[in-house]
């Protein structure tokens, strides 16, 4: 959430120095319920100090730091809060004022508490004339910290036709920063093959087959196996492929269209769905803050550029435009795997995700707004972390587990300081920024804060869920999210009174009629909400490949067959395939259930393929020189039945297909 507000300049300070503090912070040593983990290994020296009273050397707080030197006074009150600033609560009512159409009924002002931390006036330099400070210990601390990360993410693509030779594409995407697709690796039938140190991999064969396909990562660790069964057929202009039994692995639950429930007005907007995978999210839109960063920051080099491809207040030129344009493509596509797998797993819509990283901070996740004081990819500020951990339970947990206090309360029972202390662990989780890390960020933060950005938007329904509660009226799915975006933005009263507003003149509540009450008392509100769902139904609509963009061409599997052994003899010899209809039941092939005109395609161990047609229920193939107990496979398309047998020695197989009748009414309802 983004409420502009003016803060103290003591309570600001008191605040930004305390979202740097490591001291407090221990790691899970779970791995997040079984699934991937990449562990991170990371040493402090840890300062313990004690604050001595002159008058009687009684210990009045101790703490522990990180850094060289005496505790700061931030340090101080997030251990000792009481000694510096106790922050109380006060409530200043104000009485919003309203937008009044026309001829309309003025409605009843309600005041609106605001909540204000208001910080005691004793400083800091005159609690340490009374007061001083004792070192006590010095310990090196190591931290081992088991962070779960998204499975590898492995798909399998048809090519339009016509084509000139049958083929199926193996892309792999690894989302664990810092590691990479090594290789893709499946079997073809019973033969291996292997795309080494490539994400996308060109599988050619010549019949139907089956296929096995999985990707291996630099993590060390291997995807899921998955198999299907690519099918062949050609006409004049060339050959065509599809698969009839590839399974979707994704399963998306739109969580906030569950919390609207009774208030929403189906359907859901197209943009909701989750996309099959997460290269589908590509985008290529030319960001001039992006490119902006990347060159001030040297990720781009654009000395050639006049300038240095920046004018004088930073912002990229023409040339430095096009100089950044590949990595400010690539940039903006690196936390799709993240926004992907956030959405599937917290039922966000990940275009609103992404649509909202490239609204705030069009993907540099730092403190972009200094003067709003937000953070990360999403630009969360305290106040938006307030909001969110009062509707989300969840979040307030998986904060609080980072910090060193009872996680057993809830948040709105906690004290103010302690509040105060899990908002800015929130902070922490969406703050990228790292004076020590290669361009001032830590990227690895900034794709994790994906996961707690989405369960902020989370909250954001939730939080609209009960403003309407009182309301008898219901919404369309796309208002009902404009709604939460005025909260995430704007704040809980902008979204209250604009639909008390709408409410006391009983018109329709909608995105059209409940922007007119926005503008008075919170401005800007709309142009924001506006522009974020332009971006959302422009990004939406743009072509997206259903492979990753990568330059060069695609890398096409070896086939690694077999090394030859001794030969087997060669057999002449003849199938006999019957089909029929069990109609009733008896497991016998009667003459009025044998089924004519199916097609059966035999393709045997040497590629040779046989075509014939069921005459009576029978076809009859001769064969000649296939080697004993090879592999012969016998298909019906039409009917989706197949059977594999060995080339028996005596040259001689029948196959029957018995097929069931489908169940039906015994009349129609």
């Amino acid at each position: 959430m983004k409420i502009r507000l003016n803060w103290s300049t003591c309570f600001s300070i008191v605040v930004l120095l305390m979202l740097c503090i490591d001291y407090k912070v221990t790691y899970a040593q779970g791995d997040g319920g079984g699934g991937r983990i990449k562990t991170v290994e990371t040493s402090y020296t840890a300062y313990t100090w004690q604050l001595i009273k002159d008058s009687n050397n009684k210990v009045m707080c101790e703490v522990v730091i990180d850094h060289d030197g005496y505790p700061t006074e931030a340090e101080t009150i997030m251990v000792c809060p009481n000694l510096l600033f106790p922050l109380v609560p006060t409530l200043e009512p104000r009485e919003p004022t309203k937008t009044v159409q026309p001829g309309r009924k003025t409605p009843t002002p309600r005041p609106t508490p605001t909540i204000i931390p208001t910080p005691s006036p004793v400083e800091y330099s005159r609690l340490l004339r009374n007061n001083h400070w004792v070192l006590i210990s010095r310990r090196v601390i190591t931290h081992i910290e088991k962070i779960p990360i998204p499975d590898i993410f492995i798909t399998i693509d048809t090519p339009p036709g016509p084509l000139d030779q049958p083929f199926v594409t193996i892309s792999a995407v690894e989302p664990a920063t810092g590691y990479s697709i090594t290789g893709i690796h499946g079997t073809l039938g019973d033969i291996p093959f292997e795309c080494p140190g490539v994400s996308i991999c060109d599988l050619q064969f010549n019949n139907d087959s089956q296929i096995t396909y999985w990707a291996s990562s630099s993590l060390g660790d291997e995807s899921k196996k998955n198999t299907i069964t690519a099918r062949v057929t050609q006409d004049s202009k060339g050959y065509y492929v599809t698969i009839t039994n590839l399974v979707s692995i994704v399963q998306y639950t739109d969580t906030c269209a569950q919390i609207w429930g009774a208030k929403l007005n189906p359907p859901v907007a197209d943009w909701s769905f989750l996309p099959q995978s997460p290269t589908e999210l590509s985008t290529q839109t030319t960001l001039h803050l992006l490119a902006g960063q990347l060159i001030s920051h040297g990720i781009v080099n654009a000395d050639s550029c006049p300038g240095n491809g920046l004018l004088a207040v930073g912002v990229p030129n023409a040339c430095g435009i096009e100089a950044a344009k590949p990595m400010m493509i690539s940039w903006q596509n690196r936390f799709d795997p993240a926004i992907w797998e956030a959405s599937r797993q917290i039922g966000i819509p990940a275009w609103l995700i992404k649509s909202l990283l490239e609204l705030e901070a069009q993907f540099w996740p730092a403190n972009i707004k200094y003067n709003f004081v937000e953070y990360g990819l999403g630009q969360v500020n305290l106040y938006g972390a307030d909001t969110a951990l009062r509707w989300d339970p969840d979040l307030g947990t998986m904060v609080c587990q980072d910090l060193v206090y009872n996680c057993n309360r809830d948040y709105i029972s906690l004290s103010p300081e302690t509040q105060l202390i899990l908002q800015g662990g929130l902070i922490r989780m969406m703050n990228a920024e790292c004076p020590n890390c290669p361009y001032g960020i830590d990227i690895s933060i900034a794709e994790r804060s994906i996961d707690p950005l989405a369960r902020i938007l989370r909250s954001q329904c939730r939080q609209t869920a009960y403003i309407l509660s009182k309301q008898t009226a219901t919404s369309d799915y796309d208002s009902l999210w404009r709604f939460s975006m005025v909260g995430y933005h704007s704040g809980y009263a902008c979204l209250e009174n604009a639909v008390l507003n709408v409410a006391e003149r009983h018109e329709p509540l909608d995105w059209t009629h409940l922007k007119n009450y926005l503008e008075v008392d919170c401005p800007g509100s709309v142009a924001y909400v506006d522009d974020l769902f332009n971006l959302i139904y422009a990004n939406y609509q743009l072509p997206h490949p259903k492979t990753p963009i990568v330059p060069g061409p695609h890398f096409k599997a070896i086939l690694q067959r077999k090394p030859p052994s001794a030969p087997h003899p060669l057999v002449n010899g003849t199938l006999k395939v019957i089909v029929y209809m069990d109609y009733n039941g008896d497991n016998k092939v009667d003459q009025n259930e044998r089924l004519d005109n199916l097609t059966v395609i035999v393709t045997f161990a040497d590629q040779t393929t046989i075509t014939r047609m069921t005459v009576n229920g029978e076809v009859d193939i001769n064969y000649i020189n296939q080697a004993l107990g090879s592999t012969v496979k016998v298909d019906l398309p039409l009917v989706y039945q197949e059977m594999n047998f060995p080339v028996p020695a005596s040259g001689t197989t029948t196959l029957t297909f018995r097929l069931v009748p489908p169940n039906l009414p015994s009349g129609l309802p």
